[in-house]
């Protein structure tokens, strides 16, 4: 996708972040907090999830809600695509997540979430060579329609490690959204 998806996916992270400040400086302001109404996960909610990031392909997984702070996030990709010339090997990701939810205000829960990925890229060759190890950090907001629907934004900055550990570099992860069902 382009730069201007990236850019889109990152304002919908911003806003939904902004929106639960306002939302919980309002609540604070008026109303005594009542736990009867909260449609957020609890302690062994578990989510499937579907992400679309901004570039790259799409990926499946799991979220695991250890309590109602801390989550397990697991996401595994892959890539049958052959769209260049050497590119005709498949690829797949793992990716493996801690989410740490920072606020939960009205509909939405803003939090960081520091990771690990795992990846192999999608063409022939040696294994070793075509592996990235990327440890990473990203932020974002999700949205809760219902406790058993949600949408999320996120971003993030990784250290990419490949070709055996010879060649590194920091980079912005591509901005996604995902979507899950929480049951």
């Amino acid at each position: 996708m382009s730069r201007v998806s990236s850019y889109l996916i990152i304002a919908v992270t911003v806003l939904l972040s902004v929106s639960a400040h306002a939302e919980a400086d309002k609540t604070q302001a008026t109303t005594p907090v009542s736990h009867s109404n909260l449609i957020f996960p609890d302690t062994g909610t578990i989510g499937a999830t579907f992400s679309v990031p901004a570039g790259g392909g799409a990926t499946a997984g799991a979220t695991y809600f250890i309590n109602p702070k801390h989550a397990l996030h697991f996401e595994v990709g892959f890539d049958f695509n052959k769209p260049a010339i050497g590119s005709n090997g498949d690829g797949y990701s793992i990716d493996i997540g801690y989410r740490i939810i920072l606020k939960k205000a009205g509909h939405v829960m803003v939090f960081i979430q520091p990771g690990l990925l795992l990846e192999k890229t999608a063409q022939t060759g040696d294994f070793k060579k075509l592996l990235i190890v990327a440890p990473n950090f990203a932020g974002g907001a999700e949205y809760f329609f219902n406790e058993n629907f949600s949408i999320a934004a996120l971003t993030g900055v990784a250290l990419s490690f490949k070709n055996e550990f010879k060649q590194k570099r920091i980079y912005m992860q591509s901005a996604a959204l995902t979507g899950a069902f929480y049951f």
